[in-house]
């Protein structure tokens, strides 16, 4: 009798109204498309980031002496152009796949694998565009106001214009790092909204 009553029960949640399946498909229709434009736009800011970071050098004169500056002598600037072009890559690469899905209608977006696999890559590419951020942040700080404890001057007084650059990078890649974290949110929901699908609990 339980056991008849449980079946039910899952036929009830799997048989969900005609308006009740279109304004659900609707939602998620929107809040695919919505997802796209983020990654894109997220392409759009991390491109100039990109370019402001591997164009920016400048040569100064500093005691008789020639100095030039450039993102190669730092790691973490280095770092921080690497997680530019992966990120920028994995945005443009999940819209295509996403704008594919919305103009072909299939169901490769509600295939766990394919939710899984998203959540998993927005994660990595958060985690990894966070920590070259972080890193580049601190050594702009210190080139900017320098260390009196341990003797570091302050680098941008005689390098303006490149750490003028490196700051607008910077601040392009926090904008980026926040619609990627929407972004890695909303993967959270379509995983979800996967999962409901998959075991049969209605839609999400």
């Amino acid at each position: 009798m339980d056991a008849h009553k449980v079946e039910n029960r899952n036929l009830d949640a799997s048989e969900v109204a005609p308006g009740d399946h279109k304004l659900h498909q609707s939602r998620r229709g929107l809040k695919l498309v919505f997802s796209v434009l983020l990654r894109l736009f997220g392409v759009v800011l991390l491109v100039p980031a990109l370019l402001l970071m591997v164009t920016d050098r400048q040569t100064t004169r500093v005691a008789a002496f020639d100095l030039e500056a450039k993102y190669t002598y730092s790691k973490a600037f280095q770092a921080f152009v690497g997680a530019c072009v992966i990120c920028a890559c994995h945005l443009l690469m999940s819209s295509i796949v996403s704008l594919l899905f919305i103009c072909t209608r299939s169901k490769f977006m509600r295939n766990r694998f394919t939710a899984w696999l998203l959540f998993l890559t927005d994660q990595l590419m958060t985690y990894l565009l966070l920590g070259a951020i972080a890193a580049s942040t601190q050594v702009a700080y210190i080139a900017k106001k320098g260390s009196v404890k341990v003797g570091w001057y302050q680098v941008c007084q005689n390098f303006n214009r490149f750490c003028n650059h490196i700051e607008a990078a910077l601040a392009l890649g926090y904008l980026a790092l926040l619609l990627l974290a929407i972004c890695t949110l909303m993967s959270v929901q379509n995983l979800v909204y996967t999962s409901r699908l998959h075991h049969g609990t209605g839609y999400f």
